[in-house]
């Protein structure tokens, strides 16, 4: 089977992008450059060359069959994730929650920080074996493994929906947000943690200029919170300050709330007592746990995908 030659890979896909346009564009800026702004087609932003061409092992022929996956994901997610920017459905039925879930995975995992995590862990895996040969087949192929895991893991989550009455939302390449366990502020400046299933307290996803979910360890349903500019400048400063190279917004929204200093976690300020004590003792993410580790040690064309459940009420 044949593949597109693929020159230019999205680690941010358009289709995500989508939602910061207005008449096809949206405006991108760039991480190096602080008052520039370039009106852009969500297409041409958030790309890297050869992002996801591999070596075939026995061959040597390069292929984008990878890149080929992605685009299938995407597919199957892009109308859920249209709609739903449209018109939230809350809470989210289980097997849309698991697509969405599937989509942010994966972007946790093909952007530039998560494509660098991967590719050490293949090198030292390479290394520890004493394999001699190209790492991206190995890299990518983790990739799509540990996508369903992470699955199991997004999935598994309660999610509180944020919902903006303006369009105060940016997003980035590493849209992504992820809060260690440990961490009781942050700047917007500090390097972003990799994907770690244990220590983290929370995750953040802009979903489009009006929407993020959050996502936390408590045992209860998903959630829906009203946004204020606060919380906004908070999602910014987390979204912008990770960005690999470039950040988007919404063409006209000039005055953007971003954060300066250190800033908190959002899940307390919603869920007063939230927090480290209650992640450590979740009975939801241990039995997270259980079912990405089993689903780590599942072949590739496996995609069974498990959520936890948890029937009586967490103490």
């Amino acid at each position: 089977m044949g593949y597109p030659d693929v020159k230019q890979g999205h680690i941010v896909p358009a289709t995500y992008l989508k939602a910061w346009t207005i008449g096809g564009k949206l405006v991108m800026r760039l991480v190096s450059a602080k008052d520039a702004s370039y009106p852009k087609s969500p297409k041409k932003v958030g790309t890297r060359n050869r992002a996801y061409r591999r070596t075939r092992p026995g061959t040597g022929e390069k292929i984008d069959d990878v890149e080929a996956s992605l685009q299938a994901l995407e597919d199957r997610v892009s109308p859920l994730l249209h709609a739903f920017v449209e018109r939230p459905e809350w809470p989210l039925p289980t097997e849309k929650k698991k697509k969405l879930a599937e989509f942010f995975a994966m972007q946790a995992l093909r952007g530039a920080d998560g494509q660098a995590w991967l590719e050490k862990l293949t090198r030292d895996f390479h290394a520890k074996i004493g394999l001699k040969r190209p790492i991206d087949t190995d890299k990518l192929t983790m990739m799509l493994k540990l996508s369903r895991s992470v699955t199991a893991w997004l999935c598994s989550m309660q999610w509180l929906l944020l919902e903006f009455d303006a369009p105060l939302l940016t997003t980035s390449d590493e849209p992504v947000v992820i809060w260690p366990l440990d961490a009781n502020s942050r700047k917007a400046t500090d390097l972003a943690p990799h994907f770690e299933f244990q220590p983290l307290l929370e995750i953040q996803i802009p979903v489009s200029p009006r929407l993020a979910i959050v996502m936390t360890w408590v045992h209860d349903s998903d959630k829906r919170f009203p946004g204020n500019r606060d919380l906004a400048a908070t999602l910014n400063a987390l979204v912008i300050g990770q960005a690999d190279h470039e950040w988007y917004h919404r063409p006209g929204v000039d005055d953007i709330p971003r954060a300066s200093g250190s800033v908190g976690p959002i899940s307390p300020q919603l869920m007063p007592g939230y927090g480290p004590f209650v992640v450590e003792h979740s009975k939801l993410r241990k039995t997270a746990m259980a079912y990405v580790l089993k689903t780590l040690n599942r072949p590739l064309d496996d995609t069974t995908i498990e959520v936890a459940v948890i029937k009586e009420a967490q103490t």
